[in-house]
């Protein structure tokens, strides 16, 4: 109704008690609507219905309840919503009587010697403590709940259930992962056997409840001559033994998996974690342990391994050796410095010889290092960032040297150039001068070198990318695949996609743990900034790769092999997680990565026929996925 000719505003308080009646009305309309619909088109017969039934008829009652608070409002304010009460009230009452009607038909439970056949009462609960679940506690209960159930669905049909009602019984006496199994299934008769097939499936055959049993078994305490000792190791040998009968494993299956167990214990914490987060990477649910991750991966994971130790014991070698090389000149020289001891200092004079520079802090540079850039102690040139990052061309730390007490080959300021003992630092094939020295000439005797025999189809003579320095972050091409042996043995490889390079390669050494043969060839690399290589003596050999799924074997590649493909590829500190375009991705790897070596480099001969042209991209300053016929690699920059 319209206010009266003169009368002022209600105020905002009506207008919001107003606005809550309204919303009000919407819902308990609605809710209505919804009991009406589901007791007129839904049989009472089915538990699942009386329960939706009862859940509906609950939600009516709680916004009859808050329509009953916004009339109250109301008629606190001054204002009487009487035809709204009577119109809303008399259609929720009718409902009331309607669902009264409905479960009224709900039939009773029958009764067969004293037992009560219906939802959680048919001697299921008694015999068994817990009522099954499929979660890692529960599993074993598998086989003696499905003994119960069968027992309890012959008693259900000779009384005249259909496969329907035992459907909505078997979705009663299940709970957890396994009633999430089967309660998308409709209720009729069809479904049922559909049903416990699939906990039959995933609950009998299950290599995951396998592994536990058998992680229990190896975890197991050695027993004592004590009862309660005894028992248990008797009840975990058992449970072992009868989870292995029930499997559809083969023998060979069986030792696998105790392999894979006994492998796992040897990880140490670090290598456990990086394990796990493999088995992460490769989840696959269709899988029976959850993972693709194997004994191939955990072999590759332990030679990753090996090499990173590797160096680390090397490089603590040398430096032991310097140490202890120091100790000794240090000693010496004390000694010649004693007084009438030393033939170049007069009788009991000690001092400094002239040709000895000192440092500020007074130490001697033959000990210490010395930067001849910035004139500082404690870092060597090379390791200087005004000498590596701030002159960008060899030309411009050449004339920057001019005139620096320098060596050109090692850049250390304790010798002479001519003097170094340390081999070539660069190979471009110019002895003499570090690789930052470097200024893209012709070296010497690299033209002769080629045309050795420029007509022999022996001497492979073609062009390898090289890897850029620590100043760039680009995520080069790399994906991991099976190299086939001809026996049909897998080797996981780091494949190197380079479209850089006319030439493909692998490892020498690789090759031969995968037993490659073939015929005899001589190689030669001219390499991407100048140079080129020594003449090797390699093989020429064939092989397939396989992707990481299974699903792609390419056609016979051959490849050359060389004792060194490229540098590591640098580690990618990049979680692809973070980036919306690549959360559904599954490349054949983990990222972040650590750095990793070539075994394989793919040139420009096998690349363009693995490339399958699809791009991912996300914001121009993010990586990229490209689809390759291998799986998909993560490139762009870091």
């Amino acid at each position: 109704m319209a206010p009266p000719e003169g009368a002022q505003a209600e105020p905002e308080t009506v207008q919001e008690a107003k606005r809550a009646l309204t919303a009000s009305k919407r819902n308990v309309t609605r809710h209505i609507n919804y009991v009406e619909n589901h007791i007129q088109n839904e049989s009472p017969d089915v538990p699942s219905n009386q329960v939706k039934a009862k859940l509906l008829v609950e939600q009516l009652d709680l916004n009859v309840d808050k329509f009953q608070q916004c009339i109250d409002a109301l008629e606190r304010l001054g204002i009487d919503p009487k035809d709204d009460i009577e119109r809303y009230e008399e259609r929720w009452i009718q409902t009331k009587v309607d669902y009264a009607d409905w479960t009224s038909r709900i039939p009773t439970p029958e009764k067969t010697n004293g037992k009560v056949i219906i939802g959680r009462n048919f001697n299921i609960q008694k015999e068994i403590p817990k009522f099954f679940s499929g979660e890692k506690d529960n599993r074993q209960y598998y086989r003696t709940w499905r003994m119960k159930w069968d027992e309890a669905a012959k008693e259900m049909t000779a009384l005249g259930y259909s496969k329907a009602k035992q459907l909505c019984e078997l979705k009663m006496v299940v709970e957890g992962e396994a009633l999430r199994w089967i309660e998308g299934l409709p209720e009729d008769g069809d479904n049922l056997d559909a049903a416990l097939h699939l906990l039959e499936e995933h609950y009998k055959s299950n290599i995951r409840d396998v592994l536990d049993i058998l992680k229990d078994l190896y975890k197991a305490t050695e027993m004592v001559p004590t009862k309660e000792s005894l028992t248990h190791g008797l009840q975990v040998v058992l449970l072992a033994r009868q989870a292995l009968a029930g499997t559809k494993l083969t023998p060979l299956e069986i030792c696998d998996l105790h392999l894979m167990i006994l492998a796992e214990k040897l990880l140490y914490p670090r290598l456990d974690r990086e394990w796990e987060d493999i088995k992460n990477a490769n989840k696959d649910p269709t899988k029976a342990m959850g993972t693709t991750a194997g004994l191939n991966e955990w072999e590759e994971l332990m030679r990753l391994e090996l090499k990173k130790v590797t160096k680390i014991q090397e490089k603590k070698e040398i430096t032991k050796k310097e140490h202890e090389k120091n100790k000794q000149e240090n000693v010496k020289k004390k000694e010649d410095k004693k007084p009438g001891q030393n033939p170049s200092i007069p009788g009991g004079f000690s001092g400094q010889r002239k040709d000895q520079k000192p440092h500020k802090d007074g130490n001697n540079s033959q000990n210490k290092k010395f930067c001849a850039g910035c004139n500082e102690a404690g870092h060597w040139l090379v390791h200087c960032n005004h000498f590596t990052k701030t002159l960008k061309t060899g030309k411009e730390r050449r004339e920057f040297l001019k005139g620096k007490n320098a060596c050109r080959n090692c850049l250390r300021s304790n010798h002479k150039t001519s003097e170094c003992k340390i081999p070539s630092q660069c190979k471009c094939g110019v002895a003499g001068h570090h690789r930052l020295l470097h200024e893209d000439r012709e070296p010497k005797g690299a033209a002769s070198t080629q045309k050795e025999d420029p007509s022999s189809d022996e001497t492979k003579l073609s062009y390898a990318i090289r890897t850029k320095g620590k100043d760039g972050n680009p995520i080069l091409q790399s994906c991991l695949a099976h190299l086939l042996g001809e026996k049909g043995e897998k080797f996981v490889a780091r494949v190197f996609l380079d479209p850089g390079s006319e030439v493909t390669l692998i490892r020498r050494d690789f090759a031969q743990i995968a037993g490659l043969k073939g015929k005899d060839v001589t190689l030669q690399l001219a390499v991407a900034g100048g140079g080129v290589t020594e003449q090797t003596k390699e093989m020429e050999v064939a092989f397939q790769l396989q992707s990481m799924d299974l699903r792609y074997v390419t056609p016979k590649m051959v490849a050359t092999t060389t004792k060194t493909i490229t540098k590591d590829l640098r580690a990618v500190d990049v979680s692809t997680d973070k980036f919306e375009h690549l959360k559904n991705i599954k490349f054949t790897e983990h990222f972040p990565r650590r750095e990793v070596q070539v075994d394989i480099l793919i040139g420009i001969n096998h690349y363009t026929a693995l490339i399958t042209g699809e791009v991912i991209k996300g914001k121009p300053d993010e990586p990229v996925a490209l689809a390759t016929k291998l799986g998909y690699v993560l490139a762009g920059s870091a």
